[in-house]
């Protein structure tokens, strides 16, 4: 046994070696290594100003493979120097030579003769130029010729309430109108050269009319947006959307509903300054009642329910979330308490709730204070629970009576729940709950004896649920996303 591991051992380091030795065999000759027989240079100018720079390099070598590394040589260092990077620097009038001796192969070299003389700088700028307000630009002076020795140059505004400029070339725009700058050389201010500018007016501001817009799908709308100042140099502005699957928007800024959702519609300045300004689109689909008046809602393809409705010849409106009909169900413990009397009395004191559908009824709790709304008030909405009076339990179901004071006197307002009901009481208004176990939920509202209406809310299938209104008086269902 331990012959074979030893075995298997000096197998394995022979592969080690021979691996090794085959890469070293292997490694290839670097190009930078080989030697050259032939050198041409380049240069950035033959001529080159007292003081003035040029580079010289080293253009191509024969064989292409060959290293291009070289020392330089200046002919007189009185006229010309320079440097190892091939940097020459003139010195006085005259003409030298600059020599490239390869450093791999000193028998290769290369001649390139710069002449150094008394060079005039000129200094240009673009004749013309266009800025906008609040918007900065940079003109950037030429010196030359190349090879020219210069100190840089000076810049100047000829009327700095239109636009003001840095030692840098940077135009500072102020107001509408025209400017000339002028760039100087530092050497001699008599060389120069000016650039019109023409300052144009940016626009300032944009605001679209309306925050958010609704649209159903298919559907199209604007919404106007005014621009500041009344008279900038151009109006144009250039409108995107933040999501084409919601909503797209053409070049006029009308919007197009596509599906359910959101999208931001932008405008930004197209010349100048660039301002932008937005608004929130909410794309809903508007659902069809079935031969019987019911609606059809589905959870998983919509989150939000708004429901124009008549109740009295009084318009209702009510908003109803996936969230609402899981309160209503008592899915996942939240929302309505349905659990047993024994359970509420322990646990209603300490609890705190907020459950809200829209305009027609609120019940939220904080403390002991209970707040409980109806459309068209239940005469207060303001009710305490008084601990050892407000909770009286009658086998499984109980009575909660919450008082206008917190010492349990005043007017009060009843909660009951009676097997499968759950209802709000008080001088003759109400509104009720009745569950049918996990497939159906019926809401009662009574104003008066005149003014009752019924929400029934039934699950068909998997996440969909019909929901109808009697009377039947809903006007339309908006779906949101």
């Amino acid at each position: 046994m331990k012959s074979k591991k030893w075995t298997a051992f000096a197998i394995a380091l022979a592969m080690v070696v021979s691996a090794v030795g085959f890469g070293l065999s292997a490694q290839p000759v670097s190009a930078a290594t080989k030697a050259p027989k032939k050198i041409t240079l380049k240069t950035t100018s033959k001529t080159v100003d007292i003081k003035g720079k040029v580079t010289v390099s080293v253009k191509a070598v024969s064989p292409k493979t060959a290293s291009k590394s070289v020392t330089w040589k200046s002919s007189n260092k009185k006229i010309a120097t320079v440097s190892s990077k091939g940097v020459v620097k003139g010195k006085k009038a005259g003409k030298v030579k600059i020599t490239a001796v390869s450093k791999k192969n000193k028998k290769v070299k290369k001649s390139i003769t710069i002449t150094v003389k008394n060079m005039k700088p000129k200094v240009s700028l673009p004749s013309k130029a266009t800025a906008y307000t609040s918007v900065k630009k940079t003109l950037k002076a030429k010196v030359g010729p190349t090879g020219v020795y210069n100190k840089g140059v000076t810049y100047k505004s000829s009327n700095t309430k239109v636009a003001t400029v840095s030692s840098k070339g940077v135009v500072t725009p102020k107001k509408k109108g025209t400017v000339t700058i002028t760039a100087y050389s530092k050497e001699n201010k008599k060389i120069k050269d000016t650039c019109k500018v023409t300052v144009r007016q940016s626009i300032t501001g944009l605001k679209f009319a309306a925050a958010s817009k609704e649209l159903k799908t298919g559907a199209a709308g604007t919404n106007k947006l005014t621009v500041s100042p009344s008279k900038p140099y151009s109006k144009t502005v250039v409108y995107t959307s933040s999501n084409t699957k919601v909503a797209t928007v053409d070049k006029s800024g009308k919007v197009t509903a596509v599906a359910p959702g959101t999208a931001t519609i932008k405008a930004t300045a197209k010349y100048g300054a660039k301002k932008t300004a937005s608004y929130k689109v909410t794309v809903y689909d508007v659902l069809a009642a079935d031969a019987n008046g019911a609606y059809t809602i589905n959870k998983s393809k919509y989150s939000t329910y708004k429901i124009a409705a008549e109740r009295s010849g009084k318009a209702v409106n009510l908003t109803l979330t996936n969230g609402d009909i899981d309160n209503l169900f008592g899915i996942g413990n939240i929302g309505f308490d349905w659990s047993l009397a024994e359970d509420v009395k322990e646990g209603f004191a300490k609890a705190a709730f907020n459950y809200a559908s829209g305009n027609d009824y609120i019940f939220a709790k904080s403390g002991n204070k209970v707040t409980i709304k109806f459309a068209e008030d239940l005469a207060r909405t303001s009710w305490y629970y008084v601990e050892g009076t407000s909770f009286a339990a009658n086998g499984n179901d109980y009575t909660i009576t919450l008082f206008e004071k917190t010492d349990g006197t005043g007017e009060s307002i009843v909660l009951n729940k009676k097997g499968s009901a759950l209802s709000v009481v008080k001088a003759g208004r109400s509104i009720s709950l009745t569950k049918d176990g996990m497939e159906k939920v019926t809401v009662t509202a009574v104003m008066s004896a005149q003014s009752t209406a019924t929400l029934t809310l039934e699950r068909t299938k998997g996440t969909e649920y019909k929901i109808s209104m009697t009377p039947n008086k809903v006007k339309e269902i908006k779906a949101y996303k």
